[in-house]
C-alpha cells in the first residue's frame, strides 16, 4: 500500500556537509535494506557525520546506493520541523515513537508517516533501543522491521547496551557507577539492562554508600565502630 500525501516543493535542500553533532546510530546496527538498496545510517564516506536521534526529532544524512537522503537538518523551533516546504523540512518523533515528516533523496521525497500502515509504521521503539516499520520513498518501501538487519541508537541513558556502550543505566548521572558517555566508572561494578552498577567492595577505591575500602578498622567497607571515614 502507498502512502502519499500533498507537499509544497519548492526546490530541494542542496546536500551539503552537516554540522551537526556526531552520529548516535549503533555501529553494529546501522544498515536497513530498502527497493533502492542499502543505507547505512551512522558513517558511509563521512567520518561520523550520519544520523543523530534526537527527543523529538531526527537529524543527519542516510547513505543509500543510489545517493544521500536527508532526513533533516534540525528544525527551525528546535523541536519538530514544519514540513512545510523545503526550508524546515525532516523526521519528527512523537512521544510515543512514531515517525512523521519527510526526508530528501537524491530520486525524490521520503514519506516518514506510515501510520496508515500500523502497526507496521515507521517508529522508533524506544524500550528495544531500535527502529521498526516501513517508510515510503519514491521508489519503494524502506524496510526498518527486519531482525537481523535493522537500525538500531546508540544513545545513552536509554537502559539499552549499545555496541559501543559498557553500560546503560537509564540516566546520564556520573555518581552512579555508569558514566554519562555509558562506561563503567572505576570502582563500580555494572551487570544487566538496564544496567544495576553496585560498589565493588575491595579495590582500594571509595565510592558510592562505602565509607572506605581496605586497611585496617574497615569491615564491607564500612568504618568498624569508633571509627569514622
Amino acid at each position: 500500500m502507498q502512502v502519499h500525501k500533498c507537499f509544497t516543493v519548492l526546490f530541494p535542500l542542496a546536500f551539503v556537509a552537516s554540522t551537526l553533532g556526531q552520529s548516535n546510530i549503533d555501529p553494529q546496527h546501522k544498515f536497513a535494506w530498502s527497493e533502492q538498496g542499502w543505507g547505512n545510517w551512522r558513517d558511509a564516506g563521512v567520518g561520523l557525520d550520519g544520523v543523530r536521534i534526537e527527543a523529538t526529532y531526527l537529524a543527519g544524512r542516510i547513505w543509500t546506493e543510489v545517493g544521500w537522503l536527508n532526513v533533516g537538518q534540525g528544525p527551525a523551533d528546535g523541536v519538530n520541523y514544519a514540513n512545510l516546504d523545503h526550508t524546515d523540512f525532516g523526521a519528527n518523533i512523537a512521544a510515543n515513537g512514531d515517525l512523521s515528516g519527510y526526508g530528501w533523496s537524491e530520486v525524490g521525497w521520503v514519506n516518514f508517516d506510515t501510520s496508515s500502515k500500523a502497526p507496521d509504521h515507521a517508529r522508533l521503539d524506544r524500550p528495544a533501543g531500535r527502529f521498526r516499520g516501513y517508510a515510503w520513498s519514491e521508489v519503494g518501501w524502506i524496510n526498518l522491521d527486519d531482525g537481523t538487519h535493522f537500525i538500531a541508537s546508540a544513545v545513552c541513558g536509554d537502559g539499552n547496551i549499545a555496541s559501543s556502550e559498557e553500560c546503560d543505566d537509564n540516566n546520564t548521572d556520573d555518581e552512579d557507577g555508569c558514566s554519562s558517555d555509558c562506561a563503567v566508572v572505576d570502582g563500580w561494578d555494572c551487570t544487566g539492562e538496564p544496567s544495576t552498577c553496585t560498589e565493588v567492595c575491595g579495590d582500594g577505591i571509595i565510592v558510592g554508600s562505602e565509607e572506605c575500602d581496605g586497611g585496617l578498622d574497615c569491615t564491607s567497607c564500612f568504618c568498624d565502630a569508633g571509627f569514622e571515614p
